[in-house]
This record gives C-alpha cells, structure tokens and sequence, in this order.
C-alpha cells in the first residue's frame, strides 16, 4: 500500500516538475505561424464558405 503511494508521488512530482512555464521572451514563433490578422481573415472566409454551402442553389435562382 505505501509502495503505491510512494511511486504514485514520485510520478506527480516528476510530472508536475517537468511542466513549467517559460518565458515569452524565450519563445521562439516559427515564421509559419499565421499573425493574428491573416488568421481573422481564414477564419472568416472559412465560415463564409462554410453558411454558403448550406445555401439552396436552385431556390436562390428561382427567386432572381
């Protein structure tokens, strides 16, 4: 019973341990990593496409 423990303890201080936070000025941003505007614009012409697909194309012409 107190072997588990022991090893159940060990394991959560290793685990916690190993997830640290880090520093911003440590962080590195691959040049891959969209900007927070180009990822705006994705996003909403994902979500653009996305409702027009849903679209009715043979109702929408029959009411132009």
């Amino acid at each position: 019973m107190h072997t588990n423990l022991i090893k159940l303890f060990i394991v959560s201080v290793l685990f916690f341990s190993s997830c640290k936070p880090t520093s911003e000025e440590d962080e590195v941003v691959p040049e891959t990593v969209l900007s927070e505007d180009q990822l705006v614009k994705v996003l909403t012409d994902a979500y653009l496409a996305e409702g027009a697909s849903g679209i009715n194309v043979k109702m929408f012409l029959a009411k132009i």
